[in-house]
C-alpha cells in the first residue's frame, strides 16, 4: 500500500483486466469478474476513477477536486490517497512508486 501521503512519483494503474463497470446517476458500480465482488463509488469516488481512466495524475485529481469543491488541497490530497490505498487494497487499481 502507498504511504507517501505526498502523492509525488506515485503510478496508479487501473485493473481494467477484470472490472466490469456500470454507470448510473453519475456514480461508478465496478464488478469485480475474477472474485465476484462488487463496488459502488459516490459521487467523488466517481470522480477520482473517471480522472484517473482519462489519464490524470494524482497531483491533476487533486487540483480539479480541490477546484470544484472549493477545499484545501492538503485535505484533497490525503482524502484522494487514503481512497487509493484502499482500491489497492481491494485489487481495483496498481499503486507504484
Amino acid at each position: 500500500m502507498a504511504t507517501d501521503t505526498s502523492g509525488e512519483y506515485m503510478k496508479i494503474t487501473l485493473n481494467r483486466k477484470n472490472i466490469i463497470e456500470y454507470v448510473e446517476d453519475n456514480e461508478y458500480v465496478l464488478i469485480d469478474m475474477l472474485h465476484n465482488r462488487f463496488y459502488t463509488l459516490d459521487y467523488i469516488g466517481s470522480l477520482i476513477w473517471n480522472y484517473l481512466k482519462q489519464g490524470f495524475g494524482i497531483d491533476n485529481v487533486v487540483t480539479r477536486i480541490s477546484n470544484e469543491f472549493n477545499v484545501s488541497m492538503d485535505q484533497v490530497k490525503e482524502d484522494v490517497i487514503k481512497f487509493l490505498e484502499t482500491m489497492a487494497g481491494k485489487g481495483l487499481v496498481k499503486i507504484e512508486h
